[in-house]
């Protein structure tokens, strides 16, 4: 016996007896053996058939594990198709003292075995106070020739586990505990577990294990309280007290799972009966991303606020009904009014509040009962306050998604400039006040196009010459093409055509984004220059919209990507798989779908951890990227799975894609401290064409085409 044989056996025996030490119910003792076994021995299925007796009419597989690739009879209990099977098994295993590696030609029962994927068979007796029991193991994906270790292995395990099997000659208990674990929690993709009186847990699913990082061995027997931070460790007894009240309860908090990691977590919680006794079963649901988004909404709303409250103007929001949606205390302060109680508030109960400060008050009610909220209509007046602040009242639509969806009042306080430049003596030098008190660029040009003012912020903007003056009869034009070496996108021929279509009588308001070379982006905006009603000329408002549009793309992109790989995800590819679909019904193209599944992935995880899965996701999606060209859409979809939109490609060349991805992840060796892994992956195919009508079939098809 070499030495690695004889320590995968000594480590498989401490983990069974470690196993039987623990608090479980037999039955979920029997099934975490199961599974050691089967994973020591590299096999598909483990289990136990019960009687191990070739006269039984019936045969039982009470406890079984396998691979999700190849479920067995565990869900049936009685499989009578594979009697035959079960005869078989019964007969060799009473013939011999040691496991047995059965023919599955013998007595024409190879197509019975090829009907339930069995390629090999390795199985020995176990007996009891009662009729004996059969166990076993098989090979589905691949033939395997046992060896004297897979034998002496199985005996050992056989041998640990009869003490625990004459406890359970009561099968209809067996089968009912049995149902409860595999209907009710191992079968459960939500993640669930059980804890006993003692508020200690009993039993907890996969699900539940892979959500905390933690194996069910180190958490069995544990009280939960410690896995939480200890800012929610008080909500654990009151939760369970409110259960063994109520008989049901829910709670969020936080808690930190294995690998270190902080998530954020829904409990629902009940009274149940397990294993004959009171317990509680708590369903654990992962809502991490979910108060990450919201905790990133509020942080924007406070931006917000904030920027609202250190500005030294007055800002008013209103919606279509005229209520109140933002304002700032400012606003309040120049009109001496007290901030209203309540959550709706009326511009014109606040405009009648207010009127008393207005010198030009009768102008100022005409002004604003005129822009009525869905007005696109955009323009300015200038307020005079009984005590001599003196405010240039801006009025403009609110604009989402090409809808006004209320109006914004924005109060500028320009009194310090008026008064230092003398600016009141005339409606000229009261505009060039409002251009210089403005933050952003501004530009006036009148019907034919001669430039009329320009604000120091624009001709700093765009570096133009220090001996630039609008009174050498500069036109527009002039003026961007001064600036254009500091312009990116659009182009400086773009930005020309565009300036140029846009008519000087024109009443329309438009807009477009200008990214400059030093890496700001400028919303540009043009609207009317309006005098007594008649348009004049026109406005050019260039406003610095650099950080809010940094944020915008950050949030749009975290929103459609995959934050370990950086690949596309779920949503993100939904989205290109919906308009690919649109576009193949408008003009018949044809394009391929690849929904790839890595398989052997979760043994890294297992032995190495989940940060050594993580590495192998990011290596594996670098090796998927070179394979595939710019114009292709690569996505991680799911924990191990992928799926990938290749472009105008038809299936033949899909499947050589396809083919050249396989050899590519198995040829690929991921190592990990001192272990190295071979990974595979299963691959389904289909056409994107006139055929498919929606994504959601697509994705299920390249699902099912996977899994077959």
């Amino acid at each position: 016996m070499n030495t690695a044989s004889t320590n995968k056996s000594d480590t498989l025996s401490k983990q069974i007896d470690r196993i039987l030490d623990l608090p479980l119910s037999e039955y979920h003792q029997l099934k975490l053996i199961l599974r050691k076994t089967m994973e020591a021995l590299h096999a598909d299925r483990c289990w136990l058939m019960y009687p191990c007796d070739p006269t039984s009419e019936q045969f039982l597989i009470p406890i079984e594990e396998t691979t999700k690739d190849y479920p067995g009879a565990n869900q049936s209990k009685i499989y009578a198709p594979a009697n035959p099977i079960y005869k078989q098994i019964a007969e060799k295993a009473l013939s011999s003292s040691e496991p047995v590696e059965y023919d599955l030609t013998e007595n024409g029962l190879e197509a019975i075995y090829q009907s339930v994927n069995i390629k090999s068979q390795l199985g020995c007796q176990i007996r009891t106070e009662g009729k004996p029991w059969a166990f076993g193991v098989q090979h589905c994906k691949t033939q395997r020739r046992y060896t004297c270790e897979d034998k002496r292995i199985l005996t050992e395990v056989s041998h640990k586990i009869g003490d625990t099997l004459n406890h359970l000659l009561d099968i209809p208990r067996l089968i009912s505990a049995a149902e409860l674990s595999t209907e009710m929690l191992d079968n459960n993709p939500l993640a669930q577990v059980i804890y006993n009186a003692n508020r200690k847990l009993a039993y907890a699913n996969e699900a539940y294990c892979q959500l905390n990082a933690r194996p069910l061995e180190d958490i069995i027997d544990q009280h939960g309280k410690q896995y939480l931070t200890k800012s929610n460790q008080h909500l654990f007894d009151t939760f369970f007290t409110q259960i063994e009240t109520d008989g049901f309860a829910t709670v969020r908090g936080q808690k930190i799972t294995g690998d270190g990691k902080t998530i954020h977590v829904e409990n629902f919680g009940s009274n149940i009966n397990y294993n004959g006794e009171q317990h509680c079963l708590i369903t654990t649901k992962d809502i991490t991303v979910e108060v990450d988004a919201v905790n990133a909404l509020n942080s924007m709303l406070d931006v917000q606020n904030a920027i609202l409250e250190a500005t030294d103007d007055g800002i008013l929001v209103e919606d279509l009904n005229r209520k109140i949606i933002s304002i700032n205390q400012n606003f309040y302060r120049f009109f001496n009014i007290e901030p209203p109680k309540g959550k709706d508030i009326n511009t014109l109960d606040l405009l009648s509040a207010g009127i008393s400060m207005v010198v030009n008050a009768e102008e100022i009610g005409g002004f604003v009962t005129q822009l009525t909220p869905s007005s696109h209509q955009k323009d300015e007046i200038v307020i005079t306050l009984t005590n001599g602040i003196i405010l240039v009242l801006n009025s403009f639509p609110l604009i989402h998604q090409d809808t006004v969806k209320g109006r914004v009042w924005y109060f500028k306080n320009i009194t310090q400039q008026l008064k230092s430049t003398k600016a009141l003596e005339s409606a000229l030098d009261i505009h060039r006040a409002i251009m210089e008190a403005s933050d952003d660029g501004l530009i006036v040009e009148d019907r034919n196009r001669k430039l009329i003012t320009v604000n120091q912020v624009f001709i700093d903007t765009f570096k133009l010459p220090e001996n630039f003056s609008v009174e050498n009869n500069i036109t527009t034009s002039d003026a961007l093409s001064l600036g254009l070496p500091v312009m990116s996108d659009p182009s400086p021929e773009e930005m020309g055509k565009f300036v140029s279509t846009i008519s000087t009588t024109s009443d329309e308001r438009v807009e477009i984004l200008m990214h400059l070379k030093d890496g700001r982006v400028l919303d540009t905006t043009s609207f009317p220059l309006m005098n007594n009603g008649a348009i004049c000329g026109r406005v050019w408002y260039f406003k610095d919209i650099t950080e809010k549009h940094n944020l915008t793309s950050k949030l749009s992109f975290e929103a459609t990507h995959d934050p370990l790989t950086k690949l596309i995800n779920r949503r993100g590819f939904d989205e290109i798989l919906k308009e690919t679909i649109q576009q193949t019904a408008d003009n018949n193209d044809s394009h391929a779908l690849l929904y790839l599944d890595l398989d052997r992935f979760k043994i890294i995880n297992d032995t190495s951890g989940h940060a050594a899965g993580d590495i192998a996701l990011i290596e594996v999606s670098k090796i998927l990227s070179q394979l595939l060209r710019k114009t292709d859409s690569l996505a991680r979809v799911g924990g191990d799975e992928f799926c990938i939109l290749l472009d105008n490609s038809p299936l033949k060349v899909a499947e050589k894609i396809a083919e050249k991805i396989r050899i590519a992840i198995e040829e690929y060796v991921f190592k990990w401290d001192d272990k190295e892994f071979n990974l595979g992956v299963s691959i389904g195919i289909i056409s994107i064409d006139a055929t498919v009508n929606s994504y959601e079939k697509a994705l299920n098809l390249a699902d099912t085409s996977c899994y077959l």
